[in-house]
């Protein structure tokens, strides 16, 4: 449903697009961008750092996120491949800006390996303004100790490494200095929650790793990123991966659902109608049982134990639900998701609320 066909459109000219010159780029950037591939409408949100690109694009008519991420060259030639969940490849494309606000080139189905033009122009209006910082902390104390006096009776390969936290994070601009400061301080507390910390800062929160026991490792890497910045709604993922010397890291999702005109964030309870709960969890129970082995995944597989959590995204087509390790399957399984679109919950979405006019029809 989400794969767009050859109808009315023609494959572009490679030489085309690689004579254009291609137009440098910030180290970092967020940028909304709506267009075609082919002669479908598709929106996207793309976040640039340094090399790497990461981010989401939908159908206009579904709206459902399709998961973007890729490489800058150093000639400003973008590569990105398409993941729909935690499948597979299902596209890839391939160009460059061809000024501040333009992105085109060529988008490859993955399975029948056809080619259609792309062409996409950034849009600035009725956004939440988007930018980066990035904090770093490390903890070499150990490793100094376990170098000057090594034991290889007790030696073990995190005893040389350095405990390191990365944060890249998100600054929200709203031009309303109470909105942005509420956004901040809920992506602050999500980060301070995660770690179980007290922490009134970031920078706080990063001199954390300065507590770490003689004998804890810490590897910590946290990410912001967009998902919906639109019509009102700023839906982001605070992720994150940490590794303390156990058997594998674990890494985990959050999402975060703000209102931009209160800075409020938004719980089910604000978008649903009353007594929402049980349909949700009936149309929610029936989308994840349709998923290939579902009934492999739960780690308690009896009939009536799957519940959906509170861990869901806002986008333009739907509620996305995610299940960190171990909250519903164990860590092979990766993190399941459920997506609610809301041509499947029309009946729980109040008229004139935020759903409502957000969804595309």
């Amino acid at each position: 449903a989400c794969t767009p066909t050859d109808k009315g459109a023609t494959s572009q000219d490679p030489g085309k697009v690689e004579s254009a010159v291609a137009s440098p780029l910030p180290a970092t950037f967020y940028k909304k961008l709506t267009g075609t591939i082919g002669d479908i409408a598709v929106t996207m949100d793309l976040i640039k750092r340094d090399s790497t690109l990461s981010g989401t694009y939908f159908y206009d008519k579904v709206g459902l996120p399709i998961s973007v991420s890729g490489q800058v060259s150093a000639a400003q030639e973008i590569t990105m491949g398409e993941y729909v969940g935690q499948g597979d490849e299902t596209g890839s494309f391939k160009g460059h800006f061809t000024s501040a606000e333009v992105f085109e080139g060529e988008w490859t189905n993955a399975s029948n390996h056809k080619v259609l033009p792309f062409k996409f122009t950034e849009m600035k209006e009725g956004l939440a303004a988007i930018s980066f910082e990035h904090f770093h902390q490390d903890n070499c104390e150990r490793r100094e100790r376990n170098l000057k006096n090594p034991n290889p009776e007790e030696g073990f390969y995190t005893d040389t490494l350095c405990s390191y936290s990365d944060l890249s994070l998100i600054k929200v601009s709203t031009g309303k200095k109470a909105v942005d400061d509420a956004i901040a301080t809920a992506i602050l507390d999500q980060l301070c929650g995660v770690q179980n910390r007290d922490c009134n800062s970031v920078q706080a929160y990063m001199n954390g790793i300065s507590d770490l026991e003689d004998d804890e490792y810490l590897s910590l890497d946290q990410t912001c990123d967009v998902i919906t910045n639109d019509k009102g709604v700023l839906a982001i993922n605070v992720g994150g991966s940490e590794f303390n010397g156990g058997a594998h890291p674990v890494g985990w999702v959050h999402y975060l659902n703000f209102d931009l005109e209160t800075g409020k964030v938004l719980t089910l309870k604000d978008l649903l109608v009353a007594n929402y709960a049980d349909r949700l969890n009936q149309i929610g129970t029936k989308i994840f049982y349709a998923l290939p082995d579902a009934d492999e995944i739960l780690l308690d597989d009896e009939e009536g134990k799957f519940k959906l959590n509170d861990n869901f995204a806002i986008t333009a087509g739907g509620l996305i639900f995610t299940f960190n390790p171990y909250e519903i399957a164990d860590y092979a399984a990766g993190m399941p998701e459920v997506t609610i679109p809301y041509t499947e919950m029309e009946a729980l979405i109040p008229a004139g609320g935020l759903l409502a006019k957000l969804r595309r029809k």
